[in-house]
């Protein structure tokens, strides 16, 4: 991969977590004293403010990043309420190129994400999912390794990796599917399941036939909620 040509997009409400503001830097910081090696130096990162209408700010960060000049080839979504390691792009890079290796095209990687599921029991577990042909729908990802590169049918857009040519790609395939080529890349779908945005990216991306990886390498990643989830939690186990 050449250098300069990571930039990232975070999605923010305007005031930051602490702790993922310090994470950022710490990245930041360890890949300028690594050589520079993936950061945009003229863009290294999209802000978008505006997070409660996180639909409009996904694909407006998408369009920011593909209206760059110099066309970097990586945007690096990330949101705003998570704890990075600051090894994070050498990991998501490495990933890639042992995809790569092994003689596929890769266009995606991921770094999974602790989150907490359920209503009057909360039990905390990965946002990654598999693919249900029998119904359609995503389940739980079951038997996720650690400290390996997998393909995977879905996963939430909080630490997502995606290559400016699956993101035109997907502009297209949109066009063809009578779906516009514009605010295109995510939406929220209520009918007849209700899908997260992160999800209707992910389908896109099937329906495209691009890919979808996740690395474990370094994660999955913490997620600062009312409570810091960095660890499996059985069902009832939490309160928040």
């Amino acid at each position: 991969m050449q250098q300069q040509r990571i930039v990232i997009g975070i999605p923010t409400r305007g005031q930051m977590v602490s702790h993922t503001t310090r994470t950022l830097v710490d990245m930041a910081i360890y890949d300028g004293m690594h050589g520079g090696k993936h950061l945009h130096h003229n863009k290294p990162c999209i802000w978008i403010i505006g997070a409660s209408m996180i639909v409009n700010s996904r694909n407006h960060t998408v369009k920011q990043f593909l209206a760059l000049e110099d066309a970097p080839e990586w945007l690096l979504m990330l949101d705003d309420d998570q704890l990075y390691p600051k090894q994070l792009l050498d990991s998501l890079v490495a990933s890639v190129e042992f995809v790569r290796s092994q003689g596929l095209e890769c266009l995606t990687m991921s770094v999974p994400v602790w989150r907490l599921h359920g209503e009057d029991k909360i039990r905390s577990t990965h946002n990654v999912f598999s693919f249900d042909d029998s119904t359609g729908s995503f389940v739980e990802h079951e038997g996720l390794p650690g400290n390996a590169v997998v393909q995977v049918a879905a996963i939430g857009t909080g630490c997502l990796m995606v290559h400016r040519d699956a993101l035109l790609r997907l502009q297209r395939h949109s066009a063809e599917l009578g779906m516009g080529d514009t605010e295109c890349w995510f939406r929220h779908v209520n009918w007849p399941r209700n899908e997260g945005e992160d999800v209707y990216f992910c389908r896109l991306l099937m329906s495209a036939g691009i890919a979808l990886y996740a690395t474990t390498t370094v994660g999955p990643l913490e997620h600062v909620k009312q409570i810091r989830v960095d660890r499996l939690y059985e069902t009832g186990a939490l309160t928040i």
